[in-house]
């Protein structure tokens, strides 16, 4: 045991994880004892332990048993994994460190099991093998870790559990990392593989080893019937554990997601799974057809013809999406598999976008059928979305110049540089060049680049060429104040290399969030106050002032909102919650404070849903009678029964609006999915000689008509829409409105919707 303590092959590898800890400690998501380092010492340790196994097994020439001797090394590694362990601890003090026992659970069930696999994978190479034990060794982990890369390219799911890495969570901007009880239930067959290969190597070595005393033949026998009891019974837990991967949540099949989520609906194009409690069969219908729609507007944009159907999943919620295939909340496609895996909430903002991957497979790289980079299969599917954040992508790339963000383009169309990179400036920057190299040079082109990665080879021109060229176009654009507002709101936002402890905060925020949604509110003001003492992140601060505002304490809010959001170094990201602090001066009585802070959201241009919220609450603080009427509403949290039951008493009201009552009556309804009612009320809304709300009430109508497949009358609302917007972003939102009425009218006078529609629903995929 001493000279394995004292050998140079063990100090090597010390002094191997020593410099790669200490390397670690200077690089954001690795300075500290979290998944990420633990993952990557998992990696590197189990090749330095296995090399090391095998050096030393040479030098004693055979001579002590394997299972000894693998007690030995395991006890040399478990104390070289306190060389990075220590490391990170002293970092520390330096770094902060948000959760010390859920980073040390993660090096005990990564790294830990992982030395110790790739141990007894090197002892069985070691008594099997004469020559090419090093390469042998080398090339069994490598073959272990590529199923993490077999399993994401086979299976649905984005994630994948592994030997070595313990846990894999896939490429996805998620930073919540949820594994605990799935991983240590994973480790219970790295320990049953453990066991069978040493016990294998073990009867190889009885079968060779050198000339020795025979044991008795009783107790021989009696070891040999204990060693094959002990091999069946780990072969029996690893097929067990191997068949029952998609019961224990660490494989996901299409039949497996398809029994879960309950509901099939199949039509010209597409199979799509969705949550059947969830969904009506009018839903259902309308899924149906905007994925058809959608699938057609792709087309067109990219000149191709989809060939064979496409499977999209659609999932209930995040957190069922997260379990089943990983990336809870980031929509992805797999066109290699021709499919999509989409949020339910999500389908009509994602839908396209990731349509846009699945269609471009046809002219992708072969087999993987996806461009070379990230840059360009990004920047392909948002410049066919054209907009994004409620502007055209040329206006937000401009927009991001603006507010000093200086990205090197070269590097968004790399691998690593695309993902350093915040996520909305890498996105909006790719799609706005792509846009431009599509309007320029044409769609020919952009797909041979798609295919090849060249842009010199298809262009004639070098990529910092082309670049100098859109940034001139760019430059073009003014910039006015306002959308320098929005602008810090959107793109001056860190990435998860820069946040401190993202997963810790990640879950706390997640957590508080749905007791926040269940009305716990307490609990969730209790865990948002938790993530704030450990960093101040806007998610936090919104839960923490909703959560206050609900509680009915108004000057707590005011009080919290205006210290948060007067901080420079935050205030940019706080943008939306000037609704809330006008809401909480509102029902406080400081009329003048909440008028200036819905004008400072308004101005902001943020989004329609806000621009309406904000003109609403500046059209009712116009008149006193109109604001105190209405002041409880918007002032109070209720429940949406009780909303309701006081919108409908006002309707008896002299006090009341009856514009304002009805539009409210209509989006009450309409967010129960009672379109009917909906469209009673908005019809007697009227209108407001406002031009925001007037398109909010037109978007609306439109809407509920659509829902009711009253195509034609729909069409007319969105059409009425225009009359008052000018924006170029919701000029295209309405016009792709009207585009989708007009399609599915057509459809319906062709019978191939509807009743009619050779849509087929049943319970599952088999």
């Amino acid at each position: 045991m001493r000279s394995l303590l004292t050998g140079r092959s063990p100090l090597v590898v010390a002094l191997l994880l020593f410099l790669v800890s200490l390397f670690c400690t200077q690089i954001p998501l690795f300075n500290y004892l979290g998944f990420e380092f633990s993952a990557l010492i998992s990696i590197i340790g189990a090749f330095a332990t296995a090399i090391m196994t095998i050096h030393e097994w040479r030098k004693t020439k055979g001579m002590i048993a394997p299972i000894v001797f693998f007690f030995r090394l395991a006890i040399v590694s478990m104390l070289l994994l306190l060389v990075p362990l220590v490391v990170m601890i002293v970092n520390a003090l330096f770094v902060k460190n948000c959760s010390f026992a859920q980073g040390f659970m993660f090096f005990v069930l990564v790294p830990l099991p992982a030395v110790l696999f790739a141990v007894s994978v090197a002892m069985l190479i070691s008594v099997a093998l004469k020559r090419w034990r090093r390469l042998s060794a080398i090339i069994v982990l490598v073959l272990v870790l590529s199923q993490i890369i077999i399993e994401t390219f086979t299976a649905p799911q984005i994630f994948s559990f592994n030997q070595i890495v313990g846990y894999f969570p896939g490429f996805t901007y998620d930073e919540l990392l949820e594994i605990g009880s799935r991983l240590l239930l994973f480790r219970v067959t790295t320990v049953a593989w453990i066991v069978l290969l040493l016990i294998l190597a073990h009867l190889g070595w009885v079968r060779h080893r050198p000339a020795h005393p025979e044991p008795a033949a009783s107790s021989g026998r009696q070891r040999n019937v204990l060693a094959y009891m002990t091999i069946a019974g780990a072969i029996a837990l690893i097929v067990v554990s191997w068949l029952f991967r998609s019961e224990l949540g660490m494989l996901s099949t299409v039949e497996s997601i398809s029994d879960e989520l309950g509901g099939v609906a199949e039509s010209d194009h597409f199979v799509i799974v969705y949550p059947k409690a969830k969904l009506t069969s009018a839903e259902v219908q309308e899924l149906v057809d905007t994925h058809e729609f959608m699938l057609q507007r792709v087309s067109i944009d990219l000149r191709t013809v989809v060939r064979r159907k496409i499977h999209s999943f659609i999932y209930e919620s995040a957190e069922q999406k997260g379990q089943l295939v990983g990336a809870a909340n980031t929509n992805i496609a797999k066109p290699w598999l021709w499919q999509l895996h989409l949020n339910l909430n999500d389908v009509d903002q994602s839908l396209r976008h990731e349509l846009v991957h699945v269609v471009a497979a046809d002219f992708g790289f072969p087999l993987l059928r996806i461009g070379l980079n990230p840059g360009l299969i990004e920047g392909l599917a948002m410049a066919v979305e054209r907009t994004a954040y409620d502007e055209t992508l040329h206006d937000l790339a401009a927009q991001v110049f603006d507010t000093g963000i200086r990205p090197q383009m070269e590097g968004l169309f790399s691998f690593t540089g695309f993902i350093q990179t915040q996520p909305a400036v890498s996105y909006v920057l790719a799609g706005s060049f792509s846009r431009y190299l599509l309007d320029q040079y044409g769609l020919r082109r952009y797909k041979r680049l798609y295919r090849t990665g060249s842009f010199t080879s298809v262009y004639g021109k070098d990529l910092e060429k082309l670049v100098w060229e859109w940034r001139r176009q760019l430059n073009r654009r003014p910039i006015a104040p306002e959308e320098r507002v929005k602008a810090s709101y959107l793109f001056k936002r860190p990435t998860i290399f820069k946040k401190v402890c993202p997963r810790v905060i990640a879950s706390l925020n997640i957590e508080a969030n749905n007791l926040l949604r269940k009305g716990n509110l307490d609990g969730a003001l209790a865990l948002s106050g938790r993530s704030l003492e450990l960093a101040r992140n806007a998610s936090a601060i919104i839960t923490h002032a909703t959560a206050m505002k609900r509680l009915d304490h108004d000057d707590k809010c005011i009080q919290f909102l205006e210290r948060e959001m007067s901080d420079t170094t935050i205030s940019h990201s706080l943008l939306p919650l000037n609704l809330l602090l006008g809401d909480a001066y509102w029902g406080a009585g400081k009329l003048d404070r909440a008028v200036k802070s819905y004008e400072r959201l308004l101005a902001s241009r943020l989004s329609a849903p806000f621009d309406e919220a904000a003109s609403l609450r500046l059209y009712l603080l116009g008149n006193t009678r109109r604001s105190s009427t209405y002041q409880s509403y918007f002032t109070r949290h209720q429940s949406d029964s009780a909303r309701i039951d006081f919108l409908s008493r006002l309707l008896s009201a002299r006090t009341h609006d009856p514009a304002v009552t009805h539009f409210l009556l209509g989006r009450e309804f309409m967010n129960q999915k009672n379109f009917r009612s909906a469209r009673e009320h908005l019809q007697s809304a009227g209108g407001f000689r406002s031009p925001t709300l007037d398109y909010a009430l037109q978007i609306r109508f439109g809407r509920t008509l659509f829902a009711l497949r009253d195509f034609q009358r729909a069409k007319m609302h969105f059409w009425n829409a225009l009359n008052f917007t000018a924006d170029q972003s919701r000029t295209l939102y309405v016009r792709e409105w009207i585009a989708r009425c007009e399609w599915l009218h057509e459809r319906s006078q062709q019978g191939t919707t509807a009743d009619a529609s050779p849509l087929r629903q049943r319970s599952s995929v088999h």
